[in-house]
């Protein structure tokens, strides 16, 4: 940790010792060659073993980071958050779809190309829509949707509660407070008491 220190992201740094030991014990000290193996290996997903494969050896594998699901995304204006399982699936499909047509010997090129140019044309804000190389077909400048794609993530339904406290204050001025369960919502701190549903309220007047 204290050589990665100032990197970001520690967990790599576990990751990549826990992949070298790994390499070490069952592939003879190599990383494997082999898409499944290396897949399996800890902190390489299916994208990450195909950048590898496709670069380092030339191998027929597409790759799928957030550069490459914006820019197909707009390519072919496919709607709906990446995230999802179901858009996801549907962009590794088209992934595929583009390295089947890529020449000989061009996969690293290839997928080097698609890195750099999410990075610096189809940006995530300002893309160079004038400047880009492939404007004839894109869906998403055909049809004016660029801001719009890829499809941002759902904003997190905020939960919404309502309770009733209880003020009571005696001739001295002294307040009654109560200690909160140990779990949960200001857990163990003292407030107000609080009746969070109609029967604890009737309780309060019942008892």
């Amino acid at each position: 940790m204290a050589h990665w220190a100032g990197l970001g992201y520690y967990a790599r740094a576990r990751h990549l010792h826990a992949a070298a030991k790994l390499c070490v014990e069952h592939h003879a000290g190599e990383l494997p060659r082999d898409f499944d193996a290396l897949h399996a290996l800890p902190g390489i997903g299916r994208s990450t073993a195909g950048a590898i494969l496709s670069q380092a050896h030339g191998d027929r594998f597409p790759i799928l980071d957030g550069n490459v699901k914006r820019t197909l995304a707009r390519w072919h204006g496919v709607g709906g958050w990446p995230g999802t399982p179901a858009i996801e699936k549907q962009l590794w499909t088209l992934a595929e779809a583009h390295v089947a047509g890529v020449p000989e010997g061009r996969m690293a090129d290839y997928t080097q190309a698609q890195m750099d140019f999410g990075a610096t044309l189809c940006t995530r804000a300002r893309p160079a829509c004038l400047h880009c190389p492939l404007h004839d077909g894109c869906v998403a400048l055909r049809d004016g949707r660029v801001d719009a794609l890829p499809t941002p993530r759902p904003g997190k339904v905020l939960p919404e509660r309502e309770a009733v406290a209880l003020l009571l204050e005696n001739t001295r001025g002294e307040l009654l407070l109560q200690r909160r369960p140990p779990t949960g919502i200001w857990a163990s701190l003292w407030t107000l008491p609080q009746a969070d549903t109609d029967t604890e309220l009737r309780q309060w007047f019942d008892g």
